[in-house]
């Protein structure tokens, strides 16, 4: 199984993968396009050798931004999740100390 982020913006995203371990395993830029997505989707199968299922996306629901990369990684058979910005900025402060 892995986890892959990805931080989700107007015009680039940037995807972090990690597998069971929690060891980085494959980073990405890609432009927020078809054919860049197309792209992530290929190198991301050939790097790891996994199939879409085995695949777990996170993204925050950034603007609209978020809307054609989830609708296209979820027709690829990818598990793809999106969170609330301001529930991800919150669980990230409830772990961070205060100095």
């Amino acid at each position: 199984m892995y986890y892959c982020g990805i931080d989700v913006a107007k015009r680039e995203h940037e995807a972090c993968v990690l597998n069971d371990y929690g060891q980085e395993v494959f980073r990405q830029r890609f432009r927020n396009r078809r054919l860049d997505a197309s792209r992530f989707v290929w190198q991301l199968k050939e790097k790891l050798g996994a199939k879409p299922e085995e695949v777990t996306v996170v993204m925050e629901a950034t603007g609209h931004y978020w809307l054609n990369l989830y609708g296209f990684l979820s027709e690829r058979g990818f598990q793809v999740q999106a969170l609330n910005p301001i529930q991800s900025d919150a669980a990230r402060n409830l772990y961070l100390r205060k100095t």
